[in-house]
């Protein structure tokens, strides 16, 4: 009789992991990319170890910077060896599962993908505006539909690239970059 290994380390993975988030409350942060290709579609991608659809993205290393760990991350998932960051879209912030993440999203608009084997990474695919697959993320669904109604009313292009000073003003949310680029107006 063989016992099913990751069904059973799931069921006792998830309760020990939410314990850990009451006790310790955690801050993480990390990055996450919408790129187009020459058609204005995104990338999205399907992990191997968790369901639906995402921008592509991850975690921050201790002692490295938001865009060099955009570039780290991006070049371990899908392989990118070179890109160009056009915009920064946001920082967000999420209180999912007692914990707080703070996550960066990139607007990047040229790279060179190596299609390389990753163990993380099930599946890429581009996607159109109108056909986001119906299990994509939350958050992912929420940033590439500002990110289109932004690139819409033309805010998009008065958003501050990644090596722009902002003038002490902190782009936390939707609304504090629509504030930001109505005061470049």
């Amino acid at each position: 009789m063989k016992i099913k290994i990751v069904p059973l380390f799931y069921f006792f993975y998830k309760p020990i992991r939410k314990s850990y988030y009451f006790i310790v409350r955690p801050t993480k942060i990390g990055v996450r990319a919408i790129i187009l290709n020459e058609h204005d579609h995104i990338l999205l991608v399907r992990h191997t170890y968790t369901k639906g659809w995402y921008l592509p993205g991850g975690g921050i290393d201790r002692r490295e910077t938001v865009v060099d760990a955009l570039k780290r991350e991006l070049h371990e998932e899908l392989g990118i060896t070179s890109l160009t960051i056009e915009k920064c879209l946001g920082i967000y912030t999420s209180f999912f599962e007692l914990k707080t993440d703070h996550i960066a999203v990139f607007v990047v608009k040229s790279c060179v993908i190596n299609d390389k084997p990753n163990t993380e990474i099930a599946e890429t695919r581009y996607f159109g505006f109108t056909d986001l697959p119906s299990d994509i993320s939350q958050g992912s669904k929420k940033r590439i539909w500002e990110y289109k109604n932004l690139k819409e009313i033309h805010l998009l292009d008065r958003l501050p690239s990644p090596d722009e000073k902002i003038n002490n003003y902190k782009l936390t949310n939707i609304q504090g970059i629509i504030y930001y680029a109505k005061k470049k107006l």
